[in-house]
This record gives structure tokens, C-alpha cells and sequence, in this order.
């Protein structure tokens, strides 16, 4: 069956208008995160049973936690809107960015 061309959003889709301005910038490194951060991110999405790799829609989320020394490198705890919380490594991470308070 073909695919969807967008992701619904219980996967995660950030709607594009959102009604007001905000500011998002590039985010410089895991370094950057800190605990009350709302950054907007991709994943990348292994299809088992297609064999292939996608990448999710825009995500947006707070963080809760940072570690900046885990064992796999840097992780962050992720609370979304919804209230469901994910555990990541940032190397997870794709198209980071942060919004900047004005």
C-alpha cells in the first residue's frame, strides 16, 4: 500500500501554524539543553518490515532531565503535550532546534 505522505499526529506531527511567532534556532550542541528547554525534533524511524529507514514528523516536547554523561553519550527525558514522556539519546535527535524566549 502506498505511503501516507505525512505522519498523523498521534505519531507525533507538529502542525505548522501555530498562530503566533516564535522563535526557533538551530540547536548548537547536546550541550545546550538544559531542563525546562521545548525544542522541536525529528527521529528516525526503521521500517523492519519494509527494510528501510524514515524520518518521523516535526515532535515538539520539554525537557524534563538532561544527562550529559550517560553510557551511550548525552540523553534527555522529553514530556509532550500530551503528557507521554520519552527517554532519548540525543544522537536520536534529528533537525534539532530550540525556541528562544523573547
Amino acid at each position: 500500500s502506498p505511503r501516507p505522505a505525512a505522519l498523523p499526529s498521534v505519531l507525533g506531527d507538529v502542525p505548522l501554524a501555530t498562530g503566533t511567532k516564535e522563535n526557533w534556532q538551530p540547536a548548537e550542541s547536546a550541550a545546550s539543553l538544559q531542563t525546562g528547554s521545548v525544542i522541536k525534533y525529528r527521529l528516525a524511524l526503521v521500517d523492519a518490515w519494509q527494510g528501510s529507514a524514515h524520518q518521523s514528523g516535526l515532535r515538539r516536547a520539554t525537557v524534563v532531565k538532561v544527562w550529559h554523561d550517560g553510557p551511550d553519550g548525552a540523553a534527555v527525558v522529553l514530556r509532550h503535550s500530551s503528557g507521554s514522556m520519552d527517554c532519548l539519546e540525543v544522537s536520536q535527535l534529528r533537525d534539532l532546534s530550540m525556541l528562544q524566549s523573547e
